[in-house]
């Protein structure tokens, strides 16, 4: 366009505002995630071209701990599970959410069916899962503020009632890259962290491997 003489091509960002609409509020959180994410900072805020190959997470904003901080403590402890039965994984993860607004993930249930002649049904796994939160809870003490579920696994979360006379919270998944952009924001402002403990060491990985398509990478599909 810039070379087309048939264009007028204007580029602007938040460093042209001359008249005051840039907030220090507003200048506080993104030079939060210039500091935390370069090139994401780049991205949003300068309207600039950034590669980071195809990969879809930068790994460097997943802040790993050791202990939990001192100064920073969990107000409660929200649930978020992912089923899968016959094919893929199960997952739910414990994230805490600190008096700062950040979130750590505490801990992490997995239950893979790969490999198993005899998988866990709908009432087996709500056992399992039970007892991840009850543990999770004796050990933390601090209100659970959410359980969320995907919208379209209807069968666990009706057992999990059944069983047990609680309600998961169903949400409907997004577009990917609608998803995608939600977990980079929070990334991009320094706001998650996860214990460096066993359980959680498959989530990690697993967002190692998520990768963009390259044969439809412009239609932002993922794959591992």
């Amino acid at each position: 366009m810039k070379t087309n003489e048939s264009y007028l091509v204007h580029e602007s960002s938040y460093l042209n505002d001359e008249l005051g609409f840039v907030t220090e509020q507003m200048l506080a959180d993104i030079n939060r995630i210039k500091e935390n994410d370069f090139d994401y900072y780049r991205y949003i805020y300068l309207g600039e071209p950034v590669g980071l190959g195809n990969n879809v997470y930068n790994m460097a904003c997943f802040h790993a701990l050791d202990e939990l901080p001192g100064d920073d403590k969990i107000i409660g402890i929200s649930y978020a599970l992912d089923t899968g039965h016959q094919q893929s994984a199960t997952a739910c993860g414990a994230y805490g959410i600190t008096a700062k607004g950040n979130v750590i993930l505490l801990d992490t249930f997995y239950y893979s069916p790969a490999g198993r002649s005899v998988k866990a049904a709908p009432s087996d796994l709500t056992v399992m899962i039970n007892d991840f939160i009850t543990g999770v809870q004796e050990k933390y003490n601090v209100p659970i503020i959410r359980l969320t579920i995907d919208s379209a696994e209807g069968a666990l979360r009706n057992q999990y009632y059944k069983d047990f006379g609680i309600r998961w919270v169903p949400v409907a998944k997004k577009k990917n890259q609608t998803m995608i952009d939600m977990v980079t924001s929070l990334l991009a402002q320094g706001r998650f962290f996860y214990l460096d403990n066993e359980n959680n060491k498959i989530f990690i990985e697993e967002h190692k491997m998520y990768r963009y398509d390259e044969k439809t990478i412009k239609n932002t599909r993922t794959k591992k």
